[in-house]
């Protein structure tokens, strides 16, 4: 099917719950975010200083990606908990999903920094990421000319995902991918699920 006719075709609507649900993703997600956008430090005030200003600038893009995640926690929390009829058991469903959420994004974020690396270009207005593995191969012309991977990237090695991981054994790469990808797929699962337990609480139709 061409990309054509995708775009002609009409997609069914989603049932109300659902289309419940896409909504609240969307709010959490993207929504609660943005509007603590001053606060993460994604949008600067003349005459605030964040937190995160006082961070080395090769943690900032990372934080606040991880921050605007971790911000959505809370409010997840309190509209679950908002409808007072809600019965008990359903509270600490909530309380469970909450916490598991909040431990899965630490794991997330340790693995990421353990496994991948960031090279800064133009600049240093912008970064490329790689995951690599623990240790480079003899073979590997980083480690001929006595330079570590961050520095041989861009100025020795090329920017190419191929070229970079082909500086360290496939299994470990592989490996460490495995490491990072399953525990975001863990955290998105979550933030689903605590985003679905929200859901039932909303009653507007």
């Amino acid at each position: 099917m061409s990309s054509a006719t995708v775009s002609k075709t009409r997609l069914p609507s989603p049932p109300p719950g659902a289309a419940r649900f896409a909504r609240l993703m969307l709010v959490f997600g993207v929504t609660i975010p943005v509007s603590l956008a001053p606060l993460l430090g994604e949008l600067h005030i003349p005459g605030l200083t964040t937190i995160l200003d006082v961070f080395p600038l090769n943690l900032r893009e990372g934080l606040i990606a991880f921050g605007a995640l971790t911000a959505s926690i809370p409010a997840i929390a309190v509209q679950a908990y908002y409808h007072a009829s809600r019965p008990e058991s359903f509270r600490r469903w909530v309380l469970a999903v909450v916490l598991t959420l909040f431990i899965m994004i630490l794991i997330v974020y340790a693995v990421y920094t353990m496994v991948v690396i960031q090279v800064p270009y133009l600049g240093g207005d912008r970064y490329a990421r790689f995951v690599i593995g623990d240790e480079m191969k003899p073979t590997c012309v980083c480690v001929r000319q006595g330079k570590e991977i961050t520095e041989c990237v861009g100025r020795i090695l090329s920017f190419n995902v191929t070229v970079v991981e082909g500086c360290f054994p496939r299994r470990e790469v592989q490996r460490n991918k495995l490491l990072l990808a399953l525990p975001y797929l863990g955290l998105l699962a979550l933030f689903g699920a605590g985003v679905g337990l929200v859901t039932l609480t909303d009653k507007r139709r």
